[in-house]
This record gives C-alpha cells, sequence and structure tokens, in this order.
C-alpha cells in the first residue's frame, strides 16, 4: 500500500487574506472558487449578458448550457467540474473581441491570482491558521519566493496576459515585491518540463503524458524536439487503478514513436507522488486509484506489452513537471502556478541572494 501523502500542498484549498484592491467577496474565499476552469464558467454565470455572448460563441444555450452560479452551488461537484471546460477558452475569445464584460472578469481574476500569490508569500498568522496543515517550511519556502511563473490552458492567449497585468498590479498595491511572468506556451509547460532531463542515464525520452484533469496530453521527442499530439480526454470519475493504467499505457501507445530500443516515457500526472513516481494513497481526483497499485510496475509491463519493446518510465507531479518546465526558460523561477481543472503549483525557493535575505527580516 502506498503510503500518505504526509500534507496535501495544492492551493485549491488556499483561503484568500483581507488584501486591498480584491474583487468584492473574494477575501475569505477559496482559490478554486475563482481560478479553476469550473469557477470560471460560475463566475460568468453571475453575468447574464457574458453568459448570453458564451452561449452565442458555443453554439447556442442548447449545446452550452450555463453552469450554477457560485452562490447556487459554492463546492465543486463532478457534474460540475466536468462541464467546466469549455467556458475559459469562451471567455479569451471574448476578452479578445475587447468585450467590456470579459475583460471586467478578466481583470477580477487577474487580481484573485495576484491575491493567492500575495497571501502565500505574505503568510500572515491568519493565512497560516487557515492552512494549518501546512508546516513551517512550506510557508517558509513561499515566503522566499522571488519569481512565479504561470502556465495552464486558461491562461493562453489575451485571457492570460490580461490577467497577469492584473496581478501584477495587485501585488504592487499589497506591497508583495515579487515578479509574475506568464510561461512561454502555457498550456505545454507541464509537457516541457516533464520531458526535461534523460529517464535514467543514457536513455532520453522519448514519449511525453500530460495527465491533467480534463485532458491527457501527449507528446513525443524527436531529436531533442518535443513534438505534441492530439490529446483524449482524462480518465472518468470512479475509475480502478486497473482501468487508469490501460487508459494511460492506451494512450501512450497510440502516438509512441516506432522503433525497437528502450524506450523513454516521461509523465506529469496530476497527483503528488514520491521520488519514485509512486502516487500517495488517500488523494482525491481521477487519478486517486492509482495510489492502490505499483504505478511504475504496472504501467511499465503494460505499455511494453503494447508495443512489444522495452520502456523505461518516470513519473513527476504535473506542478513539479511545470517548474521544470519554466526553468528551462528562465532558470530564476522559483514557483509555478498551473490554472486548468484545478489549482496546481509547485515551490523551490532558489539560494539566497541579497534580495531574499532582505525579504527574510519581513
Amino acid at each position: 500500500m502506498s503510503a500518505r501523502l504526509p500534507f496535501n500542498p495544492g492551493l485549491n484549498q488556499t483561503v484568500l487574506a483581507d488584501l486591498p484592491g480584491l474583487p468584492p467577496g473574494a477575501a475569505g474565499s477559496r482559490a478554486n472558487q475563482w481560478l479553476c476552469s469550473w469557477a470560471i464558467g460560475q463566475r460568468m454565470a453571475a453575468v447574464p449578458p457574458l453568459v448570453a455572448a458564451a452561449c452565442a460563441l458555443g453554439g447556442g444555450a442548447d449545446r452550452l448550457r450555463p453552469l450554477p452560479t457560485i452562490d447556487a452551488e459554492p463546492a465543486p461537484t463532478t457534474a460540475l467540474i466536468g462541464s467546466g471546460g469549455p467556458w475559459p477558452a469562451l471567455l479569451n475569445a471574448l476578452v479578445v473581441q475587447g468585450y467590456p464584460p470579459a475583460m471586467a472578469l478578466a481583470d477580477d481574476l487577474g487580481r484573485v491570482l495576484g491575491g493567492l500569490v500575495g497571501t502565500l508569500v505574505l503568510s500572515t498568522a491568519a493565512s497560516r491558521a487557515d492552512r494549518s496543515e501546512w508546516p513551517a517550511s512550506h510557508w517558509q519556502a513561499w515566503r522566499r519566493v522571488l519569481r512565479v511563473a504561470l502556465g495552464g490552458g486558461i491562461v493562453v492567449d489575451a485571457l492570460g496576459r490580461r490577467m497577469v497585468a492584473a496581478a501584477r498590479a495587485q501585488l504592487a498595491r499589497s506591497g508583495v515585491v515579487l515578479d509574475l511572468v506568464l510561461a512561454r506556451e502555457p498550456a505545454g509547460l507541464v509537457l516541457r518540463g516533464a520531458a526535461a532531463d534523460d529517464v535514467a542515464t543514457g536513455l532520453p525520452v522519448g514519449l511525453v503524458l500530460d495527465c491533467g484533469g480534463t485532458t491527457l496530453k501527449r507528446a513525443v521527442v524527436t531529436a531533442g524536439v518535443l513534438q505534441p499530439r492530439a490529446g483524449v480526454p482524462a480518465p472518468g470519475v470512479g475509475w480502478t487503478g486497473r482501468q487508469l493504467v490501460e487508459h494511460l499505457s492506451r494512450a501512450g501507445a497510440e502516438v509512441a514513436p516506432a522503433g525497437d530500443g528502450v524506450l523513454g516515457v516521461a509523465l506529469g500526472l496530476a497527483t503528488y507522488v514520491d521520488d519514485s513516481g509512486q502516487p500517495y494513497a488517500g488523494q482525491l481526483g481521477p487519478y486517486a486509484e492509482l495510489g492502490s497499485l505499483d504505478l511504475v510496475g504496472d504501467l511499465t509491463r503494460s505499455l511494453s506489452g503494447r508495443l512489444g519493446r522495452a520502456v523505461r518510465i518516470r513519473v513527476r507531479h504535473d506542478g513539479a513537471s511545470a517548474l521544470l518546465g519554466a526553468r528551462l526558460d528562465d532558470p530564476r523561477v522559483d514557483a509555478a502556478i498551473v490554472l486548468g481543472t484545478a489549482v496546481g503549483q509547485a515551490v523551490d525557493p532558489l539560494p539566497s541572494t541579497a534580495a531574499r535575505l532582505q525579504r527574510s527580516g519581513r
């Protein structure tokens, strides 16, 4: 049986501190009530003209049903999460068009993003009490952060740029000295980070899977170049561990590069794993049951059988993969936040600098 996660470092349940300039109702709410795909759909639902414009883009109300507002359904359900996928892209399209209600919501989301980062970095006594399960070392890690990269499918294109601009302004209002940057190709950040480095000494990565909550993204690596392939839907709720392994195996085999040598396979997985790549037990989400089996061993056997060749597999948490991907472009990045079906993260402060030493006295 897998060990249990010592604590949950995820940002979904992080309560926003009462910082100046946040949108009405943001202080005291959870990060996932604003910054996840389904929450964006709920925020759009509270603005009827915005919903009408989104439905017109999405093929009409019969094809795109508005979600319940956050007041009507404050906690996520399986149905709510499953219906959230299209809404951020529609909001982005309306921001591109310059539609004022869309731009106003994008600014609100950006201010919340800035408020989330500020909550983590300022780490007030009230914030620490809200996440009392976090050890002091985790709060200290966030206090030392100076550069955060933002990725995920929500923040592509105009929506991402507008959110980052609003988040930077929010951080300045809160007195937080920190750089927030939009990652290059934010939707592919986990894929690029998962592919970073060899699977083992002398064995380069040839196949990459980004196992997210909505889509399982795929890519192959040829001569060091990452080449994305079409994604497939993420697993459904309630799948067994065996069904999950077979889904991952099938998805990988469909796009795996030809060859007869050992294939290096890298996964960025939307669940926390230990240093060996084994998911911790007792987690939530579509990949939860992977903690009940030997993921690397079982997936190795299944994928090798499908391909008729040996494979060697490495598994990282998708937040950790995103941080590695961001550091490929900017080695100064201390932390990554990934916005999609959930609010993913990884934090790993770089060695002390004069600025960090100055901050430590805050």
